[in-house]
């Protein structure tokens, strides 16, 4: 992808990225609220509903916080690359915000009632927890200019990504029509969030000469077609609990 000869005007990626940060805040917040009003209303057993509203409140609330301090890391992180000394502020403070989240998510994570719970909660609980000791690292690349904006995409987005996953786990506690709405909900979510990796590495190329390489443009591809596959899950099947025959299955799911 390259500027039109002898133009170098910045995109106007700032207010793209504000619009797509509030798209991201809808689906989240009509998940959450859609567990508190499974928690409370559609369960008839009581069992069941104590259940479903200890996890949602422990697990859900903490790894949507986590999810959403991730993003806006990834977010500074490529901005501490593409503006220099310019970003450095912003990209301390996002730090400051996601390890306040991490260190939340740890304290729910090592509770015994989740950690002990049916199905594929504890093993997404113990993936997400491994996940975050290359954060460190990965920091330390990124404030010595020794990485890609690519490579800063891809290593929180693999957080990112578990993070999700163990939301998919949560979604699958409860109502067959709870989980389907709830993941209905987290299918936008996570394919708006697709948008937000393909705008983090626009403005990484435009901080550069311009242009994607090889890796990037595969990197743009894929995230699109993710996206898309995502969606088409809501639109071409009347059944959000497996993949209608028309889409198959996104590789991040």
């Amino acid at each position: 992808m390259t500027h039109p000869h002898g133009s170098r005007a910045r995109p106007r990626a700032r207010p793209i990225r504000r619009r797509i940060a509030l798209l991201l805040a809808v689906p989240l917040a009509s998940l959450l609220a859609l567990w508190a009003f499974a928690a409370t209303t559609t369960l008839s057993d009581a069992r069941q509903r104590l259940t479903f509203a200890t996890v949602r409140d422990r697990a859900g609330e903490p790894a949507g916080l986590l999810t959403q301090a991730l993003q806006g890391e990834r977010s500074a992180a490529v901005g501490l690359l593409a503006d220099g000394a310019a970003g450095a502020g912003e990209f301390r403070d996002r730090v400051a915000a996601t390890d306040a989240a991490v260190a939340a998510f740890q304290r729910m994570a090592r509770s015994p009632d989740l950690r002990e719970s049916e199905g594929m909660l504890p093993r997404r609980l113990r993936t997400i927890s491994g996940s975050f000791d290359g954060l460190r690292e990965l920091r330390d690349r990124i404030e010595a200019g020794s990485i890609t904006p690519l490579e800063v995409i891809d290593g929180y987005s693999a957080v990112v990504d578990d993070a999700m996953r163990l939301v998919a786990a949560l979604a699958s506690i409860g109502e067959v029509s709870i989980y389907q709405h709830s993941n209905a909900l987290l299918q936008a979510y996570w394919a708006l969030d697709f948008m937000l990796r393909e705008d983090a590495l626009l403005r990484g190329v435009h901080a550069g000469d311009g242009r994607m390489g090889g890796a990037e443009r595969t990197a743009f591809a894929g995230w699109a077609a993710e996206g898309r596959l995502l969606l088409s899950w809501r639109s071409c099947s009347g059944s959000t609990t497996s993949p209608p025959a028309c889409g198959g299955t996104p590789r991040a799911w």
